[in-house]
């Protein structure tokens, strides 16, 4: 092997031991943040009753919650007018 492909060979593993290391992270941070929904959203289970319904204004934009009869929340993007 030439010492230039020997070059490439070891930039190419850079390369990739780069991109594994960002998808470690990212991975990490969506299990967490897949976590911290999970536990918001037992948190609203836990206060919410079976049928209840409203809408809710966060950062301008309405949301409809609602609790289904299986005790599932369920947030839905409303457009208002």
């Amino acid at each position: 092997m030439s010492e230039e492909q020997e070059k490439i060979d070891i930039k190419q593993q850079m390369d990739m031991s780069y991109a594994v290391a960002l998808y470690l992270k990212s991975a990490k941070r969506f299990d967490e943040a897949e976590s911290d929904i999970n536990k918001r959203c037992e948190e609203l289970e836990e206060k919410l009753k079976p049928g209840d319904r409203f809408v809710v204004k966060v950062e301008w934009t309405y949301y409809l919650v609602q609790l289904d009869r299986c005790g599932s929340v369920d947030i839905s993007e409303i457009q208002v007018f």
